[in-house]
């Protein structure tokens, strides 16, 4: 038993020591190291361990590296390819379906799909966010335009808005377009959604409104317009600019039916 374990443990050290005198032979001991007989560098050798001098000596002799210091050779892929044309397309397919059902902009990209993807279009990756958000800044740019010259054709228009805040406390404001075509067919078209931040003052809301309608160039063409019954909503719209406020009947119906059911909150009484 004795023999048997010191024999195996003399033969790696053999072979480990020809190696290293065989790598040696390429380079000179000097004072800071070992001096390679090809270039003039010198190398640094740390506990007689030879792994720096075959990653110096494998720039010229590759035969020289341990298996891990070797590249790794890519293997040829066995992925199908799609056709530019056909990528373009999915691409397109992706974007709207996360359009249409309000995905994050990564949401192709994750693992559960991307596995999905890999089997029902072998060789399609979905495209990256930064992808997603860059196509949708053309589309919006490029829908914008043509809702714009759709307007110039419109002769009135009544404007609905409504103002909410979010679970996390942030206020947004969607402004509607409403009106018939050629064919008399009732139109509804928002023309401006955006966050407000800081205050939500009637002042600012009023100019956000301003800002929409020019944009649209239909300054001339407003007709009315439809709130809620907030205070700050009813004083930024209650000029001539936006034509005849009204009220919107469906608020209405729904604070009278929380009043007369008694849903509201009981406020606190201060002492």
């Amino acid at each position: 038993m004795t023999n048997v374990t010191d024999n195996s443990d003399q033969e790696p050290v053999q072979e480990k020591t020809k190696a290293t005198v065989h790598i040696r032979q390429y380079f000179e001991k000097v004072e800071n190291g070992q001096r390679c007989k090809h270039c003039g560098k010198v190398v640094q050798q740390f506990a007689g361990s030879d792994t720096n001098l075959r990653k110096h000596l494998g720039q010229h002799y590759p035969q020289y590296l341990y298996p891990s210091q070797r590249p790794k050779v890519k293997q040829k892929s066995t992925i199908s390819t799609i056709s530019s044309d056909r990528k373009k397309e999915l691409d397109t397919a992706a974007i709207s379906c996360i359009i249409r059902d309000g995905r994050p902009f990564g949401d192709l990209r994750r693992m559960g799909m991307q596995d999905f993807l890999n089997v029902a279009v072998p060789g399609y990756k979905a495209p990256h966010r930064r992808t997603v958000r860059r196509r949708l800044s053309i589309l919006y740019h490029k829908e914008r335009k043509r809702v714009k010259e759709t307007l110039r054709n419109v002769q009135a228009i009544s404007l609905t808005t409504d103002v909410w805040r979010s679970t996390t406390r942030s206020h947004f404001i969607c402004l509607t377009a409403h009106y018939y075509n050629d064919e008399f067919d009732y139109v509804s078209t928002v023309i401006g959604f955006g966050r407000l931040n800081g205050r939500k003052t009637a002042l600012r809301l009023r100019k956000y409104i301003q800002y929409e309608v020019e944009q649209m160039g239909i300054s001339a063409k407003i007709v009315s317009i439809t709130t809620d019954n907030g205070a700050d909503i009813r004083k930024a719209t209650d000029i001539s600019e936006f034509g005849t406020r009204f009220s919107c009947f469906a608020h209405i119906m729904n604070l009278v039916v929380s009043n007369g059911l008694c849903l509201w909150k009981k406020p606190k009484v201060s002492r």
